[in-house]
């Protein structure tokens, strides 16, 4: 009697189920690096080709799961080159998703693809190599405008007529401010109540 093979999944390597259908967490943490990868391409005015340069490093089941998670189509059919090409174009197309990427890590994370930048555009013999500390310029300069952006303050007018008053206007006048544009606001709001009750009671 003729037994037929179980079915299993090229990515994740357990039965039960074809790559098409693969729920494997590590897809999704994939996905994010390459996600990442495309940023600093597009933020960096490097062609597709840092983001080319990974996914020719990944496995043929891990470009596949990509493809299927991005319903490239003719996944049967396609070849890698055609299917890197495909990825590219998908992960690069989001501009937005770019920009949130970047905008939002912090100084080591920024540090660290300044750093593979750099070294990808050795390894590629460009003339036009970029060094470590221009691109982290660059990177920071993204960073750290939307912080300062988040931390912009508006104009609240708390008019205090007496010079004791002046250093709480001042405070309560920044608290609010902090309050309205970030998450800080609470422990804002906290010190500064403290601060007025000490006051008022000396």
């Amino acid at each position: 009697m003729k037994h037929s093979r179980p079915i299993h999944c090229s990515f994740c390597l357990e039965e039960g189920h074809h790559i098409h259908r693969c729920k494997d967490t590590s897809i999704s943490l994939l996905n994010e690096e390459i996600e990442e990868i495309a940023a600093m391409d597009w933020r960096l005015d490097l062609s597709s080709g840092f983001i080319r340069n990974k996914l020719t490093s990944l496995t043929l089941p891990e470009l596949k799961v990509l493809g299927y998670k991005h319903t490239v189509p003719n996944m049967s059919k396609i070849d890698n080159d055609a299917l890197i090409a495909e990825l590219s174009d998908i992960f690069l197309e989001n501009t937005n998703t770019h920009r949130y990427i970047i905008e939002n890590m912090n100084h080591s994370e920024l540090d660290y693809f300044a750093e593979k930048v750099h070294q990808y555009t050795v390894s590629i013999n460009s003339d036009e190599e970029m060094y470590v500390d221009d691109i982290r310029e660059i990177l920071y300069d993204d960073a750290d405008a939307n912080k300062n952006d988040e931390l912009t303050l508006l104009p609240v007018d708390i008019s205090l007529n007496t010079d004791f008053m002046q250093p709480i206007a001042y405070s309560l006048n920044l608290g609010l401010n902090v309050i309205y544009m970030s998450y800080y606001g609470f422990v804002w709001a906290s010190i500064l109540y403290v601060w007025y009750i000490a006051a008022t009671k000396n």
